[in-house]
């Protein structure tokens, strides 16, 4: 599996204000995703950063389903272009 994309999409309860050193949570969310980045590495995987939906518990059903929808043209592009696609989330802000 060498060489393999390495990629998580994760939902988060809280919103993203929870995620900071001085928040609710007390770590980034990177920070406690580095075990993940850790074993992507060991294994030889291009680790790419999540695709990340955060505060679930408040948002509304459509704005799931705009989530959805870009997820769903993510996994799309990633089908039709390839990694170059994860690297584009890799240089954007956690969503």
């Amino acid at each position: 599996m060498k060489g393999k994309d390495f990629l998580q999409v994760l939902s988060t309860g809280g919103p993203d204000s929870a995620y900071i050193r001085s928040g609710y949570n007390r770590f980034t969310l990177n920070e406690l995703l580095r075990p993940f980045e850790a074993t992507a590495v060991l294994c030889g995987w291009n680790y790419h950063q999540p695709f990340v939906v955060q505060g679930v518990n408040s948002i509304d059903a459509n704005q799931l389903h705009a989530f959805g929808e870009r997820y769903r043209q993510l996994i799309e592009r990633y089908i039709t272009e390839g990694a170059r696609v994860l690297e584009r989330l890799d240089t954007s802000t956690h969503s």
